[in-house]
């Protein structure tokens, strides 16, 4: 994640880089290139995996969730660009500053997080990784709820291939078992259970 000056927009951005070190190294050129040939499968799936992160983004526009500026290709890679934040996660506050939560501060953050998740389940997306590190508490005091990529489309059952974060204590129980026999899917309840959980 890199902090920059944007000379048309006239502020501070913040632009995510697909980098995963595991699979790459950066060259003198700033392109990157592959440890090894083994992991080219993997490092362009979780490139194809970013893009989709951007799309999604591009689709919301909602002041809880980050705002989408721009995608572009480069460097053997891509980057998504985004307002830059100012602020801290909901788990560093809670570390830094304990004394300061209550449960007025609770509520005044806890309805913008429930209208974005009601805003991504209208589209039919639920987000399957909400935790302290995945809400953003801005200077302000409002509250953006963090990564597009940990968002999917709603379904009744997951599949196989598909990669879901599970946070123990924090995860709903449908996240464990929906593929469990008469098991649902997680849906709509389940995200505003882990968020009041999270909470």
């Amino acid at each position: 994640m890199y902090r920059v000056w944007d000379h048309n927009l006239k502020q501070n951005i913040a632009i995510k880089e697909y980098m995963p070190l595991s699979f790459v190294i950066r060259q003198q050129d700033m392109k990157l290139k592959l440890r090894e040939k083994e992991s080219k499968n993997r490092f362009y799936t979780g490139l194809q995996n970013f893009t989709r992160e951007a799309h999604l983004m591009s689709c919301f526009e909602h002041p809880s969730l980050p705002c989408f500026l721009r995608f572009w290709q480069q460097n053997c890679t891509a980057y998504i660009a985004t307002p830059f934040y100012k602020g801290m996660t909901l788990n560093k506050l809670g570390v830094k500053y304990s004394h300061l939560i209550n449960e007025n501060w609770l509520c005044q953050i806890l309805f913008p997080l429930l209208d974005a998740l009601d805003a991504l389940h209208q589209k039919n997306y639920l987000h399957y990784d909400i935790s302290l590190d995945n809400i953003l508490i801005q200077d302000n005091q409002s509250p953006i709820l963090l990564d597009f990529g940990s968002i999917h489309k709603t379904t009744k059952c997951l599949s196989d291939d598909t990669e879901i974060t599970i946070r123990s204590g924090f995860s709903p129980i449908e996240q464990y078992t929906a593929n469990e026999k008469n098991q649902q899917g997680p849906g709509q309840i389940s995200m505003r259970w882990g968020l009041c959980y999270t909470l």
